[in-house]
């Protein structure tokens, strides 16, 4: 008889505990949850609030609405980099595509691990920052310019890159923006793909005119949208470059020439 009790006891005292248990996880579960909801929450203000802290009225108009007849047209402000280099000295350039949230400065560091976990002010963060791959010049005098970007699920940072696996999305936001100390360039799209990252060489020089075309005429082929950008030896291009998740070590490749312009 007392055996039988016990046993139950002994089985009443294990419920108990992994009742307990299961509590507790659940509790420290929600808690995560809200630390990393919260956590994304102050790294998305505290990047919303940079353009407006170092935006200037000079700039140059960009279409608002690529199918918009007749094209209406909006004013595009630069930045203040002698203002921005005094709170972040290595940022080398700043990024926007219009009517998207990608409004972010870009970085150039020693390696490519830093910015990949840091913010423009030097502190850890999940999101990391936009930044210029090392390999490059940060003046975007290269053959080719990568700019990379961590691809949030809430489309933060270049998270909205992927929009452009739509023809539509293309139509409607062809260009970027990239506003430097020197100048201020509109990006012109023309191709963008994806690729598995073990398999593939980024291409940031080309020899001759002919290497270029083999790679113009091989992204446009295996693009998610068509454009007719026309690129020519001696142009300028940059490519973004975020992650993919449709297959193992995917990478999101969005390409296009880099053409300066006036105030």
């Amino acid at each position: 008889m007392r055996s039988k009790r016990r046993k139950v006891s002994n089985s009443s005292k294990v419920a108990k505990l992994l009742f307990y248990a299961g509590i507790a996880g659940t509790i420290c579960f929600a808690t995560l949850i809200a630390i990393y909801l919260i956590t994304n929450r102050q790294e998305e203000a505290y990047y919303a609030s940079l353009p407006a802290f170092f935006e200037i009225e000079d700039g140059h108009t960009v279409n608002m609405n690529a199918e918009t007849e007749p094209v209406e047209k909006i004013r595009m402000p630069a930045m203040d980099f002698e203002a921005a280099k005094k709170e972040f000295p290595d940022v080398a350039a700043w990024i926007r595509i219009n009517g998207t949230g990608i409004n972010y400065p870009v970085m150039y560091g020693a390696n490519n691990e830093y910015y990949m976990t840091r913010r423009p002010d030097g502190k850890k963060s999940r999101s990391g920052s936009i930044f210029i791959d090392y390999r490059n010049a940060p003046d975007f005098s290269n053959h080719n310019t990568f700019i990379y970007g961590h691809h949030m699920r809430s489309g933060a940072m270049f998270g909205m890159l992927s929009n452009y696996k739509n023809q539509s999305y293309y139509d409607k936001h062809p260009t970027v923006s990239i506003f430097t100390s020197k100048a201020n360039y509109e990006l012109e799209l023309f191709a963008g793909y994806t690729f598995n990252q073990q398999e593939e060489k980024q291409s940031m020089k080309f020899t001759d005119a002919k290497a270029l075309d083999n790679y113009v005429r091989s992204a446009k082929q295996r693009s998610m949208f068509k454009s007719d950008v026309e690129v020519k030896f001696g142009d300028r291009l940059v490519t973004l470059c975020t992650c993919e998740y449709s297959f193992d070590n995917a990478r999101l490749f969005i390409v296009g020439k880099l053409v300066e312009k006036g105030s």
